[in-house]
């Protein structure tokens, strides 16, 4: 959902220098991310969650995906809200693809699950609610995806008073400052040779460096928006171009977990920078 809180105020289409140093700040955090050094460290402000190398299809830098499109389908109830979960800037109803590689489509419900099993302080749950999309970036050799969990939370006049629309309806996910802080998690994979693995790849291929955290915004408060804070939201743009979105719909238990991943290539970032809106 988005909240129009930077129309006619500049909000991403303005080039400040709050705009340039919150991506320098995102990019070094992911140089940092690929660092073993870094990831050693116990006060860098990141939570290292451990993942399986990545498939080589996830690091060319470009979506490949399937040639037939699927209609996004019923999730815990949506249609019933008028809920759309996935935007599609090129059909009605919404439509999208799966990776054409297999290996991909499973590797992203295993981050999903990793997520998921290793987020005990924020209580991540997999739901329309809760965790069930990230963004994928793309900056030189590097390839990214940032995952926004506590998506809609609960309307409550006192903790949380703002109206998320649609989506929002029926949300069991009560706002938490604290657990809101460990809301953004991300994944990186460098495309460049040399090094040793990362997120539970070290000494697995020297070839390759990869591995996801949580980003705790009360250390990284600088990647948030001015005003923005209690969302705690950080914005994949600030990290490289992007290249769309993943998701991962766990209440469809009757498909296997690599079936429950679809992928929607969209301008929707553009979109919002020109729309002067801002996705929690």
């Amino acid at each position: 959902m988005y909240i129009s809180s930077f129309a006619g105020t500049g909000g991403f289409a303005s080039e400040d220098e709050e705009g340039k140093r919150r991506r320098e700040q995102a990019r070094d955090l992911v140089r940092n991310l690929l660092d073993a050094s870094f990831l050693s460290s116990n006060t860098n402000g990141c939570k290292l969650i451990p993942c399986d190398r990545p498939p080589s299809s996830l690091l060319t830098g470009s979506l490949q995906l399937t040639y037939r499109e699927r209609s996004v389908p019923d999730v815990e109830n949506s249609f019933m809200h008028k809920c759309q979960l996935v935007s599609s800037a090129s059909s009605s109803p919404p439509m999208a693809r799966r990776f054409r590689c297999r290996k991909a489509n499973k590797y992203i419900a295993h981050l999903f699950f990793q997520i998921s099993k290793h987020s005990a302080e924020a209580d991540i749950q997999l739901s329309r609610f809760d965790l069930f999309h990230g963004h994928v970036f793309k900056n030189e050799d590097v390839v990214g995806i940032l995952f926004h969990a506590k998506e809609y939370c609960r309307f409550d006049e006192n903790t949380f008073n703002v109206d998320l629309g649609y989506c929002q309806i029926e949300s069991y996910v009560k706002y938490n400052p604290k657990q809101m802080e460990k809301r953004n998690i991300i994944w990186v994979a460098s495309l460049q040779r040399g090094g040793g693995g990362g997120g539970g790849g070290e000494g697995r291929d020297d070839e390759l460096r990869y591995s996801m955290a949580v980003l705790d915004t009360s250390h990284y408060s600088e990647l948030l928006f001015s005003g923005q804070s209690d969302f705690h939201t950080v914005y994949e743009g600030d990290f490289g171009d992007v290249l769309g979105d993943v998701f991962y719909f766990d209440a469809l238990k009757n498909r296997k977990p690599q079936e429950r991943v679809i992928v929607a290539t969209s301008t929707s970032a553009k979109n919002r920078k020109k729309e002067g809106s801002f996705e929690i």
